[in-house]
């Protein structure tokens, strides 16, 4: 009797009760105090508060004062998006695209994200416009996406103003304009989104959409490449480099390859190794030179595959192998590097034929994205020159 008297008293005062109680756990959970806020809002969950069902939901998928679990996380966000409430479908959508906690269904993510973009969550609309370009789990249609991106856009939402961006300067979708993708660029690229300040960079720099402006490429390229953004530091690397919109500064040219070679950017590595080589705004050193070209040739860039066999024929900073040398002119000559061509065909005269064979053998055995040998089996340095 006095369990069902007390339901009752929490029945009729629910309204008022859930309003501070949501509001206390709210208040533990921005003092950090999580396993405080999980028991003021369990209460207020099971009797089907939706916004307390959402930050359930929450603590349970980041692990806050209770243990990670996913399934749990998901039972709570789909009790709140089955009445409605958008943040909840829009999470809800999440788990099931990453497959956490529920089986992965692009589709069913694309259902959950659908509600809540037609309610105005601009975070769902802007991943319903991403599934629509991408064709991942519907049809591909950049008309859709171009909508969905918009109406996101327009509330402020940064990447989906980067990504409608995208679709003007394509031409995806909508009719290819540089000054539109330029004016939605800048004010994702005004949020701080490095992504689109490296996209406005690349317009100022090529002069696309409004006029060439190598200084105003550095500024945005700078502001990314700050935040860590691969390709605006190698490009920001290459102003140094060429004293375009910067005075020329091969140390700052090297610093910022440096770091975006860092992060795997096979083209600053190639662009670092050239520097080593050279010895502009670095110590030279062939060594390290030959590395960063490894990296780099590794998936085939002709150029690189070139220089790279100049160090393994002059036997600079590698052992001198003419074969290894052999194997990396063909490869380049085959991947359209014309320059190529006429070391390659000079250093096959001096090739013994078993030598030649065996070039001619690891040319056709590789493929890109494997990493070249370093040494041959025929090959004789000391014997041959």
């Amino acid at each position: 009797m006095r369990f069902r008297c007390l339901c009752l008293t929490l029945l009729l005062t629910l309204p008022a009760a859930a309003l501070a109680g949501f509001a206390e756990g709210r208040a533990a959970y921005d003092a950090g105090n999580y396993a405080e806020a999980h028991r003021e809002w369990l209460p207020l969950a099971e009797a089907n508060h939706a916004e307390a069902q959402l930050w359930l939901g929450r603590l349970h998928a980041q692990g806050q004062g209770v243990t990670q679990d996913y399934r749990v996380a998901a039972r709570w966000l789909y009790r709140a998006a089955q009445q409605g409430h958008a943040p909840a479908q829009l999470e809800l959508g999440i788990l099931n695209a990453e497959g956490l906690g529920l089986t992965r269904s692009m589709s069913e993510a694309a259902a959950w994200w659908r509600q809540a973009a037609d309610q105005g969550e601009a975070e769902a609309q802007y991943r319903l416009g991403t599934l629509h370009a991408n064709g991942d789990g519907m049809p591909q249609d950049y008309t859709e996406a171009e909508r969905w991106f918009r109406a996101a856009a327009e509330q402020g939402f940064a990447a989906a103003r980067l990504s409608l961006g995208n679709l003007y300067q394509t031409g995806l979708g909508v009719p290819q304009s540089n000054s539109v993708a330029a004016e939605w660029y800048g004010k994702a690229a005004e949020q701080g989104l490095a992504g689109a300040q490296e996209r406005l960079a690349h317009l100022y720099e090529r002069g696309f959409g409004f006029r060439q402006s190598f200084p105003l490429a550095a500024e945005w390229y700078r502001k990314a490449a700050e935040q860590g953004h691969s390709t605006a530091q190698v490009r920001l690397g290459a102003l140094y480099e060429k004293g375009d919109g910067v005075a020329r500064d091969y140390a700052q040219a090297a610093a910022w390859y440096r770091n975006a070679a860092a992060q795997g950017s096979s083209t600053a590595q190639g662009a670092l190794g050239l520097l080593y080589e050279q010895g502009l705004g670095v110590a030279q050193d062939y060594a390290q030179a030959a590395a960063l070209y490894r990296e780099q040739a590794t998936g085939g860039h002709a150029p690189t595959l070139m220089r790279l066999g100049f160090l393994y024929r002059d036997g600079r900073g590698v052992p001198a192998d003419p074969v290894i040398a052999q194997m990396c002119l063909l490869l380049a000559v085959g991947l359209g590097e014309g320059d190529a061509f006429e070391p390659s065909r000079a250093l096959a005269q001096r090739l013994t034929p078993k030598q030649l064979k065996e070039a001619q053998a690891l040319v056709a055995a590789w493929l890109p994205g494997r990493p070249l040998p370093t040494q041959s089996k025929t090959g004789r340095p000391r014997g041959m020159w």
